[in-house]
């Protein structure tokens, strides 16, 4: 029997350190989730959320958005007992900084893209990016670039933008065959916007990905990209209307992309439950093993507001069909978003 870690963070900032218990072969057995320690990480009197996190030369680098007192980005160091190393602020670009996700980079650094907003309505967001170099102590940032990309704010509920429109919020980024990625979404479709970059930022190429044969007549949400043994693939939350009552439905799919990540394959269905799920926070593959973590709401038909909302992780076994090997809920019973990590 094998034990793999791994961390776990919702809101406030709250990490738990699980062990995952694997049968031979990874079916044989479910996986089993068992609690080591759960502890905050944010520094009393301020208030944290969208956490992101990596793990590298085994530390785990947390980055989220401090909300109060100063909104700007953070980052915490820990060692793998989840003790805190340091600490440190992230470049957050101008105006207000939102939406941040990460991930690893070539040995020596770690990328992230993240959403600005100025909270008023016909305002555009902004799309930046940045990449820092790992270092003996914190980090340090090697380069940056802001506003690579502009779109309308999503306000809800009378500033949604229009059908087909670009967004800048949530953007996925991804590190694949020495290129930096990011992915982000056209409003109410499934036609994504690819850009990419050199490993040094430079622009190479910003080309939209249509993936509507795939997913006819349905809408995607929040994306992951994960390289799954070479093979990018899509993680996404697929839906075909707004999450307000049982008549629309939800699931989460994958989708393995060519090398040139222009082509795509036949979609996969990892999770299609009588809940609403979307919102793929985050995916990772490790040793063998998909890991997805996503949102899982259940409505009471017509009420907007959810009678449950928490986060869903579910591991998969990419070579036997992408089977279902386990999951672990995360609801703490404080987490108010969809942004979580491990």
């Amino acid at each position: 029997m094998k034990s793999i870690p791994s961390a776990i963070v919702w809101f406030p900032l709250v990490v738990a350190l699980h062990f995952l218990g694997l049968g031979s072969a990874f079916g044989s057995s479910p996986m089993k989730f068992h609690v080591i320690s759960d502890s905050s990480i944010s520094p009393a009197g301020t208030k944290a959320a969208r956490p992101d996190a990596l793990l590298s030369g085994g530390k785990f680098y947390v980055s989220y958005l401090q909300v109060s007192p100063l909104r700007t980005f953070r980052l915490l160091v820990l060692d793998k007992n989840l003790t805190l190393l340091g600490s440190t602020d992230l470049f957050s670009g101008k105006n207000q900084p939102t939406d941040i996700r990460v991930c690893s980079g070539p040995g020596d650094s770690f990328f992230y893209a993240f959403e600005t907003t100025n909270f008023r309505k016909g305002i555009p967001n902004h799309l930046n990016i940045a990449r820092y170099v790992f270092t003996e102590s914190l980090p340090t940032l090697a380069s940056s670039k802001t506003e690579v990309a502009a779109a309308m704010p999503v306000v809800i509920p009378d500033g949604l933008p229009r059908s087909g429109d670009d967004l800048a919020d949530d953007p996925a980024p991804f590190i694949y065959r020495d290129c930096f990625y990011v992915i982000t979404r056209k409003w109410e479709s499934a036609i994504l916007k690819v850009r990419s970059f050199s490993t040094d930022l430079d622009h190479l190429e910003t080309r939209e990905m249509d993936l509507g044969k795939s997913f006819p007549g349905l809408y995607l949400s929040v994306n992951s990209m994960v390289d799954i043994e070479g093979q990018p693939y899509l993680i996404a939350g697929v839906f075909n209307g707004p999450p307000i009552d049982r008549r629309f439905f939800s699931y989460i799919a994958a989708i393995g992309l060519d090398d040139t990540m222009t082509k795509a394959g036949n979609p996969i269905v990892l999770s299609r439950t009588k809940c609403y799920e979307d919102n793929v926070a985050c995916a990772r593959h490790s040793g063998g093993i998909l890991f997805v973590g996503y949102d899982s709401r259940e409505y009471d038909s017509p009420k907007p507001a959810p009678l449950d909302h928490l986060g869903i992780i579910k591991a998969f076994d990419p070579r036997n069909g992408f089977k279902e090997l386990g999951l672990v809920r995360i609801n703490s019973g404080r987490m108010i978003d969809n942004h979580f990590t491990f």
